[in-house]
């Protein structure tokens, strides 16, 4: 079935979400639990979760002291988080995310990053992946855009080793544009998942 329009009428509801949103503001809901939260609830990890993966923006200040390395890991370890995906991590080089992959590798875990360039501070993903996860083998995808801007999108795929698709994990590093309905070329182009792959 085609529907007529389809992109135009995907923009306007987006906008329309982004109008109600503005207005409205979030209220707190009453969980399973019987307390007030917003959110998830990351008190407890139940042993039916098979992965608990997060999103933190840093503001450009994750790259910028080990000690902020340091928060990002206590923070996983207590709440039991298996992959964080961290957007704006500020300013890296090579040199930067190579001592982000060896302290990494000296707690167990693993990180991969993408960032935009090594003068820029805007932009970048980082994946930090827990010591339960970090053995798991796994590819890396990169996002090769002609519009949008490199460091917008990180895949990551883990592979356990057994048949089936069932057996495998992709998790998709996202960070959006601001002002998006500015940028509908780019914006597109990141949902057409144009990605690499590199190991």
């Amino acid at each position: 079935m085609v529907i007529e329009n389809a992109v135009d009428r995907i923009w306007n509801l987006c906008e329309g979400v982004e109008e109600t949103y503005k207005t409205d503001a979030l209220e707190e809901m009453e969980g399973d639990n019987g307390r007030e939260w917003c959110g998830h609830n990351l008190e407890t990890k139940t042993v039916s979760t098979g992965v608990r993966i997060a999103t933190l923006n840093t503001q450009r200040k994750f790259y910028a002291d080990e000690l902020n390395w340091e928060i990002v890991y206590v923070m996983m370890i207590e709440l039991q988080i298996d992959i964080i995906v961290i957007t704006e991590p500020g300013k890296a080089d090579e040199m930067r995310i190579a001592a982000l992959k060896n302290w990494a590798i000296t707690k167990g875990m693993a990180a991969e990053a993408v960032n935009r360039t090594h003068i820029s501070n805007a932009g970048g993903i980082v994946m930090l992946v827990s010591q339960a996860w970090a053995g798991v083998t796994r590819r890396i995808h990169k996002f090769e855009p002609r519009k949008a801007t490199k460091d917008r999108l990180l895949g990551v795929e883990f592979d356990n080793g057994k048949q089936g698709d069932h057996n495998k994990l992709l998790v998709i590093g996202y960070y959006g544009y601001n002002a998006s309905q500015l940028k509908k070329a780019e914006v597109h182009e990141m949902h057409e998942g144009k990605i690499g792959k590199h190991q």
